[in-house]
């Protein structure tokens, strides 16, 4: 792209996903573009220490592929011919949701699956071939630096990871802060004389586990993908079966409200037993381990309201989950750093960048609005579970009935499941599945249509869908 350089330089704090899209779209608007990232240069398409959720099957929502696919063209393809799946959600995912299976059918609602690592080590390998992003890897950020006036961050403190005599300043007309769930921006207002942002914190405590398997060399089974949902309120564990690349399976558990999923590969398929359905434990019993497994917990979710601030120091923005830690499992967090790379972007190239503070606050409002529905959709269900704790909107027990509706009429009605895909996949608002004829549907089951209703999901049996 031809965009006139509009700062001399920019530092990124984190060179995970959102550091990563940070740096591709700053890349466009800065002569120079710094990525600090505390572990060491990662030489192949494997986990980072500080990123062990990228153990774990994660989702690319469809709103978040369209986004990478602008800013890397021909990324698909280029995973595609590394061993991504291409997958139609429609038809090639068996899915579990709510004590019925989704109805299956040719969409070409097609997504590509792969392991976090392979996804990151793609991006990363294309922005470093960009001329003008530096990454200073095996560095931790020691404190931002800031005028003498405290009203404007200048730059960053770094040392390396492994030796915390050996210190470096960098300067930056902006700083972005995607370090993560342990960013240090709430302990930098509080020095530089600022507020600390409000916060909304849902506690969860979810744990989930992942092994990687050879995948059958024969599949019988019409799936490509298996995701069991727990049915709540009665189960609280949910299993996923995803393809990676190299022919193996990348099978993660979720267990909630304290369900502690497996640490050893001697209870890892036993494990299985006590989701909703069977079907993954009778798909994995007679496999052979091809890793061992790696547990992830993740006792809370938490949401910054930078946006709700009235002062903050100019220079300084913050993005992904320094912003907002999502569930993780409804795989939400890279689809919505990609929507909040798109968003920086779009002002950058509206507006241009000027280093003040109603900038970061400007950007801060943009990143509230691309979190509030997927904050709201992942934690209306996580209340569904009687042992989370946090503060409930009064309009959740109504959500939740109508939603039990929606998520049962989309077992036999298309209509119904797309728009369901749609909000699913950050694509639309919630708004979609208000629409006069969905409404229509959803009143009509509650009010009597009910039986009929489930009369007709027992004729579409989940081996005879197509």
């Amino acid at each position: 792209m031809n965009i006139p350089k509009q700062g001399k330089q920019a530092v990124v704090i984190g060179g995970s996903m959102a550091g990563l899209l940070a740096a591709r779209v700053l890349s466009d608007h800065f002569t120079q573009v710094m990525v600090v990232e505390r572990d060491p240069l990662p030489d192949s398409p494997t986990a980072r220490k500080g990123a062990p959720q990228a153990h774990h099957a994660h989702a690319l929502l469809k709103s978040g592929e369209l986004v990478l696919e602008n800013l890397f063209p021909g990324l698909m393809q280029e995973l595609a011919q590394k061993g991504a799946v291409q997958a139609d959600f429609s038809a090639d995912v068996k899915w579990f949701h709510f004590g019925h299976w989704k109805m299956r059918a040719k969409t070409g609602f097609n997504v590509s699956v792969q392991s976090r690592p392979l996804l990151e080590y793609t991006i990363r390998q294309r922005i470093e071939a960009l001329g003008n992003v530096t990454f200073y890897y095996g560095y931790a950020v020691e404190d931002v630096i800031a005028s003498e006036d405290k009203t404007r961050v200048t730059g960053i403190r770094i040392q390396k990871a492994d030796d915390r005599t050996a210190r470096e300043d960098l300067s930056a007309d902006l700083v972005v802060d995607a370090s993560g769930r342990g960013s240090k921006t709430p302990q930098w207002l509080e020095s530089l004389g600022y507020d600390r942002a409000s916060e909304t914190r849902v506690k969860i405590d979810l744990s989930y586990s992942s092994q990687v398997f050879d995948a059958p060399a024969a599949q019988t089974d019409d799936w490509k993908l298996l995701v069991l949902n727990p049915d709540i309120p009665n189960n609280t564990r949910a299993g996923y079966i995803f393809p990676i690349e190299n022919g193996q399976w990348l099978v993660t558990y979720g267990g909630y409200s304290g369900d502690k999923t497996p640490l050893t590969s001697e209870t890892f398929v036993e494990y299985a037993k006590g989701l909703a359905t069977l079907d993954i434990y009778n798909a994995i019993k007679d496999l052979t381990p091809a890793s061992d497994v790696k547990s992830f917990n993740v006792p809370m979710t938490v949401r910054h309201h930078y946006e709700a601030l009235s002062r903050f120091p100019a220079g300084l923005i913050v993005m992904g989950d320094s912003f907002c830690a999502f569930d993780p499992v409804f795989g939400q967090g890279m689809s919505s750093a990609a929507k909040q790379a798109l968003a920086l972007s779009k002002m950058l190239s509206t507006d241009g960048y000027q280093a003040t503070a109603a900038f970061s606050q400007r950007f801060h409002k943009c990143v509230s609005g691309v979190v509030t529905t997927p904050w709201l959709l992942a934690t209306s269900e996580d209340f569904r579970y009687p042992k989370t704790e946090g503060k409930k909107e009064f309009f959740i027990p109504i959500l939740h009935w109508y939603t039990g509706h929606i998520f049962a009429l989309s077992a036999t009605d298309m209509e119904v499941y797309s728009a369901f895909r749609a909000v699913m996949h950050l694509q639309t608002g919630p708004l979609a599945l208000f629409k006069p004829s969905i409404l229509f549907k959803v009143l009509s089951r509650a009010l009597g249509g009910k039986r009929k209703t489930e009369a007709s999901a027992l004729e579409v049996a989940p081996e005879t869908q197509s």
